[in-house]
């Protein structure tokens, strides 16, 4: 019968048979575990590398003449996986790390024009923000005649609208929109 040694790999238990790679090309080499050092860099990317990635790209920023659009990182979670690899196996399932980035969208667009219907200027607003946004219910709260402050009830969305000039047809309006979300 063949020697083994056992390898614990996380929580599980393999074995490593020895005398079977007899060639000398091999007597030389480390006697290192290979799923082990896998693990190890698997970990570095995970941990270290990853989050040195994300933070070269972002914040990012995007200008034009009318909009201004910040996207950054507020935090990286790294979740581990609910099974262990057995049952994965089992399942034929994949076994992994699920990685969830909590981002921050920030868009100051400075004039867009909206159609006044009804008469109503509120209504216009709402049925505008429901059209380009597709954003479900929402509170509406008119800070002032010119100012007013829609937020997701979610909580996940707040644009803060100005309204810099109207006429019969249509409103010029300013806006901030703040997204936080995770994916």
């Amino acid at each position: 019968m063949a020697k083994y040694r056992i390898i614990k790999s996380g929580q599980n238990e393999r074995r490593e048979y020895l005398p079977l790679n007899q060639s000398p090309l091999f007597k030389d080499l480390p006697q290192v575990d290979i799923a082990q050092e896998q693990k190890k860099s698997y970990f570095i990317f995970l941990y270290e590398k990853l989050p040195q990635l994300l933070k070269s790209y972002f914040p990012t920023e995007f200008n034009d003449h009318n909009n201004n659009i910040k996207i950054n990182i507020k935090n990286i979670n790294i979740q581990e996986p609910e099974e262990t690899e057995k049952e994965a196996q089992v399942k034929s399932s994949t076994w992994n790390n699920k990685v969830y980035l909590t981002w921050i969208a920030d868009w100051d667009c400075f004039l867009i024009q909206v159609a006044i219907k009804e008469n109503n200027i509120e209504t216009s607003l709402i049925e505008w923000l429901k059209e380009s946004f597709k954003i479900g219910t929402f509170t509406v709260t008119k800070k002032s005649e010119q100012k007013w402050l829609f937020t997701e009830n979610k909580g996940n969305i707040i644009i803060d609208l100005e309204i810099k000039e109207q006429n019969n047809e249509c409103l010029f309006v300013s806006f901030n929109y703040k997204q936080e979300k995770q994916i």
